[in-house]
């Protein structure tokens, strides 16, 4: 029978008969061309529709569309694959064999049609139906509403995983890359440098036979430290006890130099681990022995650059890593200057530089730092020489 319905667009009454017209989703308004959506209760539901609540198919409507397979094959045969076979026979004269080659062409590829054709129809109609029963949301769909499911809005999240091809390759950092090797370049002109200064002419060079340079030595026990300072067998030794953090620095009788190169082989050891423990070199030390430079290393790997002003520590080089440092060995040590530049050395590489130009000459020595109290240190120097340019 007949239903009206109002199209939504132009609001014309539109006919709509379920059982002539058989089941549409949408038809098209006689009147504006729209294409409609069909209301659910006039639609003419196929019967493979029916689910049950867990998405499966019902075992009725199976046997329903094998049924359906069946009487379609058998109505092919009936009404289109023997009389066929027959009048070909016939007129052509053919042999039964030939016929039997036919009948079974004309039996196989029909199947394959339709099994083709069965299985589109199932993918299409599970594919709708699934993405209800398997969405991921925990309420269900009723079983009236299934039909108009198709015609529902979805919302769709789409996942994009990038292939190989879209995976974007990380940008080389030209800065970074063009900073190291001018870093590189600057490191590799410093070491030169250090090495040409090395070839000046030696002004002392001390191998620590005997005091004539009169060095601090002595035993003395005052409110910072317990000293024992000497020289023996090519050894310049220091053995201190810090009763709170502290410093001691000896300079030798010689004269006094602007530009000049300092080395000394040291070997440090101490009770602790405190990285502020340091040994090393000063230079440009003033007259009065109160303001000088003081590089100062760590066999643990640290060293750093201070400058004593009268009345405090000036910090130009925090401390610092570099693994030129042998731990518990000698390591040989030096610094440069030649004008404002500074070059910290170890081990015959340069590891930093600074420039300054406060102190602008001065003599050069020996020096120990100690961090803390309670620590126990023994610092032993040897091969200790001065070298400055021709004048």
């Amino acid at each position: 029978m007949a239903e009206t319905f109002n199209c939504p667009k132009c609001g014309a009454p539109i006919n709509y008969n379920g059982q002539e017209q058989g089941y549409h989703e949408t038809i098209a308004c006689p009147y504006c061309g729209e294409s409609v959506i069909v209301p659910a209760e006039l639609r003419q539901s196929p019967p493979v529709q029916k689910f049950d609540m867990d998405g499966s198919i019902r075992q009725d409507d199976v046997n329903n569309l094998i049924s359906l397979e069946r009487e379609a094959l058998s109505t092919y045969s009936t009404a289109y694959q023997a009389p066929v076979v027959d009048a070909v026979t016939k007129a052509a004269g053919w042999s039964i064999g030939s016929c039997v080659v036919i009948s079974l062409v004309t039996t196989i590829v029909p199947i394959i049609i339709f099994v083709v054709v069965f299985f589109a129809m199932g993918a299409s109609f599970f594919s709708v139906f699934n993405g209800f029963f398997n969405s991921s949301s925990s309420s269900r769909v009723p079983i009236e509403e299934i039909a108009t499911a198709a015609t529902r809005p979805t919302s769709v999240l789409a996942i994009v995983v990038p292939t190989e091809a879209d995976t974007p390759t990380p940008a080389i950092d030209t800065t970074a890359t063009s900073q190291a090797q001018q870093n590189q370049a600057t490191r590799t002109a410093q070491n030169s440098l250090a090495q040409q200064q090395r070839n000046w002419p030696v002004v002392l060079q001390e191998k620590f036979a005997n005091d004539n340079l009169h060095w601090n030595t002595g035993v003395e026990k005052n409110a910072l430290a317990d000293e024992d300072v000497k020289i023996s067998g090519n050894q310049y030794i220091w053995k201190f006890t810090s009763k709170d953090s502290m410093g001691s620095f000896t300079y030798p009788d010689m004269p006094v130099l602007k530009d000049m190169y300092v080395s000394a082989d040291v070997q440090m050891t101490t009770s602790t681990q405190n990285s502020y423990d340091q040994a090393g070199i000063i230079f440009r030390n003033s007259a009065d022995g109160q303001k000088f430079y003081f590089f100062g290393t760590n066999p643990d790997g640290s060293y750093y650059l201070q400058m004593y002003d009268g009345n405090a520590w000036n910090e130009m080089i925090s401390l610092s890593q570099t693994d030129q440092l042998k731990p518990k060995q000698v390591n040989h040590i030096a610094v440069s200057m030649q004008g404002s530049q500074i070059l910290l050395i170890v081990n015959n590489v340069v590891v930093d530089s600074f420039e300054d130009s406060q102190l602008s000459s001065g003599t050069a020595g020996l020096g120990l730092r100690l961090g803390a109290g309670g620590e126990d240190a023994t610092v032993i120097f040897t091969n200790f020489s001065v070298r400055a340019p021709k004048k």
